[in-house]
């Protein structure tokens, strides 16, 4: 079973959200977007690549080399669009920011925060 997450970055009066599958609780998620997210730029730019399945140290693969689902390279994050082809994975942008899953972490003001939850799913 996976841990969802939904990663907020906000943007002037707006916000742009992406879906994250696996790996969304704070341990993981939140640590890893402090450590390798940690500016503004990096945050947009982590959103702006849609929803994904995992989160890793890295946007882009190592250039010249293959990253898919079939063929990960270790260390890079996976996008549904960008690294399996698919279609209406792209970012959100909104007026607030998406609270939709059980985890939820918002870029603002120059730092990462968990927000609270829309999420009326199982507990685990």
């Amino acid at each position: 079973m996976s841990t969802h997450a939904i990663i907020n970055v906000k943007v002037g009066d707006g916000y742009k959200s992406a879906y994250l599958h696996s790996d969304g609780y704070p341990e993981y998620a939140l640590r890893m977007l402090q450590e390798h997210y940690n500016d503004e730029q990096k945050a947009l730019a982590l959103v702006s690549l849609g929803d994904m399945s995992l989160l890793a140290e890295r946007l882009e693969p190592e250039s010249g080399s293959e990253h898919s689902f079939s063929n990960r390279q270790e260390g890079v994050c996976m996008f549904y669009k960008r690294d399996r082809g698919e279609l209406n994975c792209e970012c959100v942008t909104s007026s607030q920011p998406n609270t939709d899953e059980r985890w939820n972490y918002l870029f603002a003001d120059g730092e990462w925060i968990t927000i609270s939850s829309n999420y009326e799913g199982d507990t685990p």
